[in-house]
């Protein structure tokens, strides 16, 4: 085969071995898409990231949809990890098309819809797997009296810069103290609004009586914070986070990713918080939900510049827990602009379970689902008789017993109270600073006097110049996780719920971490599609589509042999005939027939394919094309051979040779 031959059926193979460039751009940031770990995946609807051989969920949708981005492939939810393709993707409302030349609406907080990940979807959906809090409030439990406040920005217009943080605060007057029992996204431009937090101010904020996008932020009591794709949260029943009277001021935080430069827009968007008066439900056991503060004092966090992983912890005990300990619901974790991963471990001592409750055959009947359901407490186990009287001597004894939803404050290891344990209280090894999110726990947690919490945070300063110190400041850094629970402690211990360590670690690991947080379970592919699926993956040349399998055979077989045939004829074989004209009559039917086959391979492709000339596959391919047609055309257009008086060959012929036999090889 001639080296020109054997140029073009390499350049054949890349269709079946790579990903196609131009599927990068008919979806929205397909250049932008990371793993779960957070490497770059361009092969974004293959098992390998830089593409070929089978295709993972998201590909085979992406083919099904005809290599388009549809309404339903931006709906679907290929990967099954709770958030469509649309979310992941940067076009939530599914409002992009390559054919606009906009941007997507977001280009931030961009991950694989071909790959579960369960951590993104619990810190950007509000839970683990789409876990819905309110699935059974209602309003027609709450006392007639309740309120709906909506701290939301004042028709605020939205610059044009590609990302704006505006801080907007408001006082609330309501007389009286009140419980927080649900918090829903009040989204009025969705196509520019990527996140909300709102806080409590220790204060007045006076800078910020007005949108402001330029002071420091004041407030650092963080209430709740919502991202794109996030959902309302509630309270478990009978639960409220506190709103007092004597702290009336909060700030809402909004950032704005505006990616296609929008001009005008006007936003009212914010967090809409539904609360009862705490007088309306004194005597309806009513309990207070509290944060406990895990984290690093502001002035102990340094990280350095140009560290790609840099790992802080601090390491928290809470002393004045009560015997029975506390149940933490719902968390929240917070770092700014370079951390990447943040999680709080909880080591967790022996335990020796107290002769009381081994010699009280009562105690054992508090705890298990045949007796009061493991707790007496009626946020956690609801039904008949979960409230016995008895059970009162059993307090603190729920660790003597196995860990089940009916005794979650129960034994982790099955086969002995006195093991030591360690679990996550929290975790995400994907933190984006514009993905926060309060998170719901699938399975609640007790948290004990003696167990040590120490919060880690991994963060990457590669493309910082400057030590990045702590502070409130966007650019500052952080270290904080923040765990609702209940009880909460009376007023004058209130502080005692919060642990800003100065004993700070830097530089304390490696970074490396995988979740390990109670009732946070992977993903079940078949939810999404049929578990036959996995067949309908490329590996044989079989399961290619039709038009593919023809346009394969006809351009190897035209690039791969009878191109490579013909011009081998003429130059190695030609004085192997004896008739001078039989090696052209070959020549030129074996050219012919691979330009016929070349017209057949070309034209179901432009058939079957709606993006023909934007990756370098097919350039090539039209580049080879337009050659391959200009070859008969040349030799239809070929000068006389014959010589001259003088005996040479007539200038214009030997051009002609020249150009023909080398655009050939």
């Amino acid at each position: 085969m001639n080296n020109l031959g054997a140029v073009l059926f390499a350049c054949s193979l890349p269709s079946l071995s790579s990903a196609l460039p131009e599927f990068i751009n008919a979806i929205p940031n397909g250049d932008k898409v990371i793993d779960p770990s957070g490497n770059p995946w361009p092969g974004v609807g293959h098992e390998r990231s830089y593409g070929g051989g089978t295709l993972n969920p998201f590909g085979l949708d992406f083919k099904e949809a005809g290599y388009r981005w549809t309404q339903d492939l931006c709906r679907k939810d290929s990967d099954c990890d709770g958030l469509s393709n649309g979310e992941e993707l940067g076009d939530p409302l599914c409002q992009w098309s390559q054919d606009s030349g906009e941007l997507p609406q977001f280009d931030v907080g961009i991950t694989h819809p071909g790959i579960a990940d369960v951590e993104r979807s619990t810190a950007a959906s509000g839970a683990s797997m789409k876990l819905d809090t309110c699935a059974n409030f209602t309003e027609d439990d709450l006392p007639s009296d309740y309120i709906s406040t909506s701290f939301v920005m004042p028709s605020y217009e939205v610059p044009s810069e590609r990302t704006t943080y505006t801080k907007f605060a408001m006082k609330v007057d309501d007389g009286e103290d009140m419980y927080a029992v649900r918090f829903d996204p009040v989204i009025d431009q969705q196509e520019l609004v990527h996140h909300i937090l709102l806080y409590n101010c220790d204060y007045e904020p006076d800078e910020f009586l007005e949108p402001n996008t330029e002071a420091s932020m004041p407030c650092s009591n963080l209430v709740f914070a919502w991202a794109v794709g996030g959902t309302s949260f509630c309270l478990p029943p009978k639960l409220g986070f506190e709103f007092v009277t004597a702290s009336p001021w909060y700030l809402i935080d909004v950032h704005y990713d505006n990616p296609n430069g929008i001009s005008g827009a006007k936003d009212k968007s914010g967090i809409k918080v539904t609360r009862v008066p705490k007088s309306s439900v004194a005597n309806e056991g009513y309990q207070s939900a509290s944060y406990l503060w895990v984290g690093a004092e502001l002035d102990t966090v340094r990280v350095p510049p140009r560290r790609e992983v840099y790992e802080v912890t601090a390491e928290c005990t809470f002393d004045n827990i009560p015997d029975e300990g506390i149940t933490v619901f719902s968390y929240l974790l917070h770092g700014h602009q370079i951390a990447r991963k943040i999680w709080t471990e909880v080591k967790r001592p022996k335990f020796e379970c107290p002769s009381f409750c081994t010699n009280n055959p009562d105690c054992e009947k508090c705890f298990t689902e045949d007796g009061c359901c493991g707790s007496r407490d009626e946020n956690i186990c609801f039904g008949e008789g979960q409230c016995c009287d008895r059970c009162d001597e059993c307090e603190a004894c729920e660790r003597c017993y196995e860990k089940t939803t009916c005794n979650p404050g129960g034994s982790l290891d099955t086969t002995s109270s006195s093991s030591s344990s360690s679990f996550d209280l929290g975790c995400n090894t994907r933190y984006d600073f514009d993905l926060q999110e309060t998170v719901p726990l699938q399975e609640f947690q007790k948290i004990y006097a003696n167990d040590v919490l120490t919060t880690h945070c991994v963060y990457d300063s590669s493309e910082r110049t400057s030590m990045a110190y702590g502070g409130d400041a966007t650019e500052d850094e952080m270290c904080i996780a923040f765990y609702l629970f209940y009880p909460s402690p009376p007023p004058n211990a209130a502080s005692s719920a919060v642990c800003l360590t100065e004993d700070t670690k830097l530089n304390a690991g490696d970074g490396a971490h995988t979740c390990n947080v109670p009732g946070q379970v992977g993903y079940d592919d078949s939810l999404c599609r049929d578990s036959g699926g996995s067949d309908q993956k490329y590996n044989k040349f079989g399961d290619l589509s039709t038009w593919l399998q023809v346009h394969i055979i006809t351009m190897y077989m035209a690039w791969g042999f009878l191109f490579p045939l013909g011009v081998l004829i003429p130059m190695s074989f030609r004085e192997a005939f004896e008739d001078d004209t039989k090696w052209f009559q070959l020549h030129r039917a074996l050219q012919l027939l691979g330009l016929l086959l070349l017209l057949i391979g070309c034209s179901v492709a432009f058939a079957n394919v709606s993006l023909h000339f934007s990756g370098s596959h097919q350039r090539l391919g039209l580049a080879l094309f337009i050659l391959a047609l200009f070859q008969p055309l040349n030799a239809f257009c070929r000068p006389s051979r014959e010589v001259d008086p003088d005996g040479l060959i007539p200038t214009f012929r030997r051009l002609w040779e020249i150009m023909h036999k080398n655009v050939g090889r």
